[in-house]
């Protein structure tokens, strides 16, 4: 079955939130890593997710389609783009503890704009992980019920 190597990834998967929520124990060196296999671990969930919504999905491609019609059409959603924006651009730049990891990071002569793009790219990655985890519980129409 697919589901059991899903239930050990995010087994993992939680276990290394909570080592994330106690980073401040850690050195910015052993953070790295930690986020490495988090990533790698969440496109591994999200492959298994794809796989399991279609299990010829690499002899056909990819071809996306929505598991609510009509979802995205109307205003329904730009309510959001405002709010999204402003906590975007303005968010960081006035979080102290940005700051904190910024001068932390520098001290051990860390690459600040490195770190920043992965961690963009791991987030980006945790939301396909949440669509996808989304898009496996709507085509099970079984659960739903």
């Amino acid at each position: 079955q697919v589901a059991q190597p899903l239930y050990l990834a995010m087994a993992a998967f939680v276990v290394l939130a909570a080592g994330c929520l106690l980073g401040e124990e850690f050195g910015i060196q052993r953070i790295k890593y930690g986020h490495a296999f988090m990533g790698l671990l969440l496109i591994a969930a999200v492959v298994i997710i794809l796989l399991s919504l279609n299990p010829s999905l690499l002899a056909e491609g990819i071809s996306w389609k929505s598991p609510a019609d009509g979802i995205w059409e109307g205003p329904s959603l730009v309510g959001f783009a405002v709010p999204l924006l402003v906590g975007l651009l303005v968010g960081p730049w006035l979080d102290l503890q940005h700051w904190q990891r910024a001068i932390q990071m520098h001290r051990e002569k860390t690459s600040i704009r490195a770190s920043y793009i992965i961690g963009g790219l791991i987030f980006f990655v945790l939301l396909l992980f949440h669509g996808s985890l989304a898009a496996w519980v709507m085509s099970r129409g079984d659960v739903l019920q």
